[in-house]
C-alpha cells in the first residue's frame, strides 16, 4: 500500500516540477534574470520534497 502511494506521489511531484521549471526558465530568459545554480537547485529540491510529501499525505489520507 505504502509503495503505491509513494509511486503516485512521486510521479505527480515530477510532473509538477517539470511544469514549474519550463515557465520559470522562460521567464528568467526573457527577463534576463541571473540566479546562481546553487540557489536554483536548492529551491527546486525544496519544491520537489514539499510537493512529494504533501501529495503523499493527501493520497494516504484519501485512500485509507
Amino acid at each position: 500500500m505504502d509503495t503505491r502511494w509513494m509511486d503516485k506521489a512521486a510521479s505527480g511531484a515530477l510532473l509538477d516540477l517539470l511544469t514549474a521549471v519550463g515557465p520559470l526558465l522562460g521567464a528568467m530568459s526573457l527577463l534576463g534574470l541571473e540566479i546562481s545554480t546553487d540557489v536554483v537547485l536548492m529551491m527546486l529540491s525544496a519544491f520537489a520534497i514539499a510537493d512529494g510529501g504533501l501529495r503523499y499525505a493527501l493520497i494516504r489520507r484519501r485512500e485509507s
